[in-house]
């Protein structure tokens, strides 16, 4: 047997990229390196056309095909918007959580040196 047919293909080494026509055409965004569905929220595990394409197809293609030209492109602008309002909302939430902590680090070390 040889070497070259025992290696397993990675996902990884594939260099698959976002393309971004597929925003408009599936309705996903990408945010750091994983394509997510604006419409469900559902992260897209391979970056590939058939996974993205599966995913809307199977899930959203009879409410969203109808959509096309400037109210396609308004609507995908909304969803992307809520998306990020609601990644943000975590974020946010986050920050203020450190903030609090470093506030009472802060504190604890004033009242220790008094």
């Amino acid at each position: 047997m040889s070497s070259s047919s025992s290696k397993k293909r990675k996902v990884e080494d594939e260099n698959r990229l976002f393309q971004e026509k597929w925003e408009n055409a599936y309705f996903v965004t990408k945010v750091r390196d994983k394509i997510h569905c604006v419409i469900c929220l559902q992260h897209i595990a391979v970056c590939k056309e058939y996974n993205v394409r599966r995913h809307y197809n199977s899930l959203h293609r009879e409410q969203y095909d109808a959509l096309s030209g400037k109210v396609r492109e308004e609507k995908l602008e909304q969803l992307k918007s809520s998306f990020a309002q609601q990644r943000n909302l975590f974020t946010n939430n986050n920050k203020s959580s450190e903030d609090w902590v470093k506030a009472s680090f802060v504190r604890l070390h004033q009242v220790l040196q008094v």
